[in-house]
């Protein structure tokens, strides 16, 4: 690329500097040209730089594309009314703070708790979307109770998809008074302020419900008197299909304001009152409230509350009940504490007695009305409530960038997306639903078992964000773009499936060697000077400087062409300048892949000798055994060799056959010498030829024939094991005249028939347990193998059984073999494995190979039974599987069983499960 000398922009004169670091620069008559004045100083133009000149030329004709405009909306097109448009004004116009609703100080502080809370149930009590509650369970005026239809004169026609029914006046429990009357008005009651609870004038605005769905009410005939006649009611639907569509029915169900009135209502509460009757949460109308109290040690608990807003009928909010009195009285009494310590300042703390006082009257024995003082501390209480509605927002202030998963204490939900987009993101939107009362107001059903209700599309919405605000600090540390994308992927609940990744990855192994790398620059006749390369002097890429020739994004495609009067295409992306052809950037790259210019591959010979030494023998503390009586031991493992498997070794203490002079401070030589460890070695059964046995090589008498040149075998254990007797060499390989042979399970499986005429083999895995000092333990107790062992390690072989000579097992040598095969979990989902359909116990032995069957089911224990003919998914060997159809009480004995036997409580062939023959009768 060519150079770019600096340009000099006229109008920008030369600055200049003052005292105390003042800068200026003049103006500069180059900005707009030389200044021509008259004589008297006017100014007259100043074009003295700049020249006038005619283009003829036509303008160029170029056609712009500005794109469709979309399609207009307004409430008609949206078929949303004049109140449903209004209820989403109210709904979204307003940002709702998000403060710990849980904490009573939030809701009041400088006024009375008390007083807000009682106003707040009344408010809910006048304002609930009550219902009338058709029980066919009916009370006598004698106190009997008697049953009566809930529904008369039923039909449903499929034509016009509605149903016709009489409702009996006896059977309607209205405990909010909802007027149905056709002369009856809610004047004067405590409905006066709630229009929707005149059903005989709004019954447009109700529905049926009935199993959970409602049904809206299409026309209404009220009654004369309140306790005689009955209600004629049409609605849309069926609602008692699943009744029989008969004609009288005695079924429980509610007539209530629909869904839309009933989620109007919930939008317009409070946030004290939302969180009274919180819906989502199950049981639904819980809320939870934290409050301090004093421990005996004077330490300031805070414990939390639980108060439930019953609902006696299923869906009316009780307020007349015994159990909505005892919720009251909980919740006034936690106000009233409050009151006294934390709340109610204005009355308590910020004014004298003197004011609070101020229209107390006592008589003349002293005492004083109940009434006393109400007027001027009604009137402090007042301003509190307005201290308080100011304070929530001042609290709020401090929240405007917090967001927790709890929501408590949060910046309100409006304004996530305006964090979110402080932090980096776009604004989106997630909302697929045209409906706009969908996705403000309804409530769908809940999705989750601990919910009450579904989130709106509005709600789901901001649930994301909300998230995503949380998860950005992580996003934003990852490194690369896999891990986010496929964090984004999760994040939406998309399939794992639906996005492949296709990596191109340069693989790097190691440095070039540089020598090798001029060698070869060499051989091919050119430059060794490692600067003309993309290779430094250590073998790593080396980036060179831009060149007019090679520079970074050459042919990257970042090239405009704008359009003209001739051009020939429009491409409105990229940036000038531009040389050279589009290759997505790979010349650029190119030059790391060929570091050699015109490479012409030469053969370079070399050698290299590496040398070392391992010790398999090491003192490490170069410390002496003499007088030492204890054990003695080998480790057969160090520096990652390992050859326990191929070796078998004894060791004792002597006296040192080779001991070197040694001299005491007077320079004599000293009377006695040191002593040494011999250790003795064999090969294992695994690696020898098989044994012979001659001439009665049974051993029985404690020797055998040929003790020193042939292995033989020493007869059978209780468990049906051949042992077998291997010859042991000291260090100059003789036969050991300490200890000549050694005792030993393992055989090689083909030398097992060959060696005892009716063995066969099976594979085995024992368990060998040291203690802290490293000594094995011979006979492990369970504790030593659950927690006194320092280690437990294995050997893991073939061993041989005795058989009946047909191929069946004797002695119960399956039984040991298995002895220490365990269960893979604690439930019946984690200990079985379905093989065909049935389902078949799943054992782990102690290499943590998977097991389902053995040789003949000897390790099976009732209630599992035994099953020939299985093909082990994890070994591929036939055998006998132990089924366990179900889970039962004998199945946890059965689990203990096999954990006893492991822990060696109880013997291979044993069971935990009482032997009933043997109890006293």
């Amino acid at each position: 690329m060519a150079e770019n000398p600096r340009v000099k922009i006229a109008g920008y004169a030369q600055r200049v500097f003052y005292d105390d670091g003042i800068e200026y620069r003049n103006f500069s008559p180059d900005l707009v040209g030389n200044q021509f004045a008259s004589e008297g100083g006017t100014p007259l133009f100043t074009m003295g730089n700049f020249a006038i000149t005619t283009n003829l030329d036509p303008s160029a004709s170029i056609r712009h594309n500005t794109g469709a405009y979309g399609q207009f909306y307004d409430l008609s097109t949206l078929n949303v009314t004049d109140p449903e448009g209004n209820l989403l004004l109210e709904t979204d116009s307003t940002a709702r703070l998000r403060l710990d609703e849980q904490n009573l100080l939030t809701h009041a502080y400088f006024g009375s708790l008390t007083e807000f809370i009682r106003v707040n149930l009344e408010d809910v009590i006048t304002n609930w979307v009550a219902s009338i509650y058709m029980n066919p369970i009916v009370t006598l005026p004698t106190g009997f109770e008697t049953t009566g239809y809930t529904v008369t004169n039923y039909s449903y026609s499929e034509i016009t998809n509605s149903a016709t029914f009489n409702v009996p006046a006896t059977t309607i429990v209205n405990n909010y008074e909802v007027n149905y009357l056709l002369n009856g008005n809610i004047e004067n009651t405590f409905n006066e302020t709630n229009s929707l609870r005149n059903m005989t004038v709004n019954y447009a605005n109700y529905a049926v419900l009935f199993g959970g769905v409602e049904y809206a009410v299409l026309d209404f005939t009220p009654i004369e008197e309140i306790d005689s006649g009955e209600l004629f009611f049409r609605v849309s639907g069926n609602p008692f299909a699943t009744t029989g569509n008969t004609t009288d029915q005695f079924i429980p169900y509610h007539i209530k304001p629909n869904k839309l009135e009933e989620d109007k209502f919930f939008k317009n509460r409070n946030d004290f009152q939302a969180n009274l009757l919180n819906t989502l949460i199950k049981p639904k109308y819980t809320a939870k409230f934290r409050y301090p109290v004093e421990s005996d040690d004077g330490i300031i608990l805070y414990q939390t509350i639980e108060l439930k807003w019953t609902t006696t009928d299923g869906y009316n909010l009780d307020f007349n009940t015994p159990e909505y009195t005892e919720y009251v009285g909980k919740l006034i009494k936690l106000a009233e504490s409050t009151d006294l310590t934390r709340s109610d300042l204005i009355v308590r703390f910020l004014t004298s007695d003197s004011i609070s006082e101020f229209d107390t009257i006592p008589h003349c024995d002293g005492s004083e009305e109940e009434t006393s003082a109400q007027k001027v501390s009604k009137t402090l209480k007042v301003y509190g409530r307005e201290f308080d509605d100011i304070k929530r927002y001042i609290d709020g202030i401090a929240l405007a960038n917090t967001v927790t998963y709890d929501k408590r204490n949060n910046t309100p939900d409006v304004a996530l997306k305006n964090l979110a987009r402080v932090l980096g993101w776009d604004m989106v939107s997630t909302i697929l639903e045209n409906d706009l009362l969908a996705t403000y107001v309804s409530t769908p059903r809940a999705s989750y078992s601990g919910q009450s209700r579904g989130l709106t599309p509005i709600e789901s919405e901001y649930e994301m964000w909300r998230r995503l605000i949380l998860n950005t600090p992580y996003i934003w540390k990852s490194k690369g773009q896999r891990k986010v994308i496929e964090f984004l992927i999760k994040f939406i609940g998309a399939p794992t499936g639906l996005m492949e990744f296709n990596e191109h990855v340069y693989t790097v192994d190691r440095p070039i060697e540089v020598d090798i790398f001029k060698e070869t620059l060499r051989l091919n006749g050119l430059d060794t000077d490692l600067s003309l390369y993309n290779v430094d002097n250590d073998g790593f890429p080396r980036v060179k400087p831009n060149t007019a020739d090679m520079y970074f994004q050459k042919g990257g495609g970042w090239y405009r062409e704008t359009g003209g009067e001739n051009a020939s295409k429009y491409v409105l992306d990229g940036n000038n300048p531009h040389a050279g052809g589009y290759d997505s950037g790979q010349e650029y790259m190119n030059q790391f892949r060929g570091l050699i210019p015109d490479f012409i591959p030469v053969t370079i010979t070399g050698s290299t000798t590496e040398t070392g030494t391992h010790r398999l023998f090491t003192n490490y503390n170069f410390g002496l055994i003499n007088n030492y009586t204890g054990n003695t031991f080998v480790d057969l493992s160090a520096d990652g060799f390992d050859v326990s498997n191929c070796v078998v070794l004894d060791t004792y203490i002597i006296e040192d056959p080779a001991p070197t002079d040694e001299t005491n401070d007077c320079g004599c030589d000293l009377a006695t010498n040191d002593d040494s460890i011999q250790i003795d070695v064999a090969f294992s059964g695994n690696t020898v030829e098989c044994p012979s046995v001659t001439n009665g090589g049974l051993y029985t008498d404690g020797s055998f024939d040929s003790p020193y040149t042939n292995a033989g075998y020493s007869g059978t254990t209780d468990n049906g094991l051949y042992v077998f007797q291997y010859p042991l060499n000291d260090i100059d390989g003789n036969p050991s005249l300490t200890n000549p042979y050694y005792n030993s399970l393992y055989i090689r499986p083909e030398c097992c028939s060959e060696t005892t005429g009716d063995g066969m083999p099976l594979d085995y895995t024992e368990l060998v347990t040291y203690n802290w000092e490293g000594i094995p333990i011979p006979t492990p107790t369970p504790a030593d193998i659950v927690n006194g062992g320092f280690a437990h390690l294995v050997q893991s072989g073939s061993i041989c059984c005795k058989t009946d000579g047909n191929g069946a097992y004797e002695d119960n040598c399956v039984c040991y073999a298995t002895c220490n095969w365990r269960l893979t979990g604690n439930t019946f989902e984690e200990i079985t494995t379905v093989i065909g359909g049935e389902t078949y116990l799943h054992f782990v032995d102690p290499l943590g190979g998977d097991r389902v069957v053995s040789p003949d089911g000897c390790n099976c224990i009732e209630p599992s039974e035994m099953v020939p003919g299985v093909i082990d998914p994890y070994t591929g060997v036939v055998g006998v599987g132990c089924k366990l159809d179900e889970w039962t009480g004998d199945t946890n004995i059965m689990m203990t069983s096999y954990a006893d036997r492991f822990n060696l409580v109880i013997g291979c062939t044993e069971d935990n499960f009482l032997n009933l023959s043997e109890l006293p009768q």
